[in-house]
C-alpha cells in the first residue's frame, strides 16, 4: 500500500500503478484511514476506510475533481467520529441496496392476492 504526502497540487500527479483493473489506493501520511484511489483511466476519488464490527469498509467521499482536499479531510474526520461510536456510515446506503425492487416487491403483492395464479 503506497503511502504519499497529499497536497492538492500533488494528487492530479500520482501515478496509477495496479495491475489490470485492480484499484491503486494512495493512503496519506498525516491522515492513516483517509486515502485516494486512482483508477486505470485517470479517474481519482477520495476514500475513507474503517472497520466496524469486525467488517473493514472502503467510503468513497467524492472524485477529486468535485471536492478539494480539505474539503475531503474534514468529510474523513466527521466519518471518524461516526465510527468511534460505533455508527456504520455506510449502512443506510447498505439499507438501500439490499432492499426489494419494484418488480419482486409487485411479485409477492400478487402471490399474496391471487395465489395460484403464477
Amino acid at each position: 500500500m503506497p503511502t504519499a504526502k497529499f497536497r492538492q497540487n500533488s494528487i492530479r500527479n500520482l501515478p496509477y500503478t495496479g495491475t489490470g483493473n485492480a484499484q491503486c489506493i494512495y493512503w496519506d501520511e498525516n491522515l492513516p484511514c483517509f486515502g485516494l484511489r486512482v483508477y486505470p483511466n485517470g479517474w481519482r476519488s477520495y476514500v475513507y476506510t474503517y472497520r466496524v464490527h469486525g467488517r473493514k469498509r472502503i467510503l468513497k467521499l467524492g472524485r477529486v475533481d468535485v471536492l478539494t482536499l480539505d474539503q475531503a479531510r474534514k468529510k474523513a474526520r466527521s466519518f471518524l467520529g461516526h465510527v468511534a461510536n460505533g455508527d456504520d456510515p455506510h449502512a443506510a446506503q447498505d439499507a438501500i441496496y439490499a432492499s426489494s425492487t419494484v418488480s419482486v416487491l409487485c411479485q409477492e403483492y400478487s402471490e399474496c392476492v391471487m395465489p395460484g395464479i403464477y
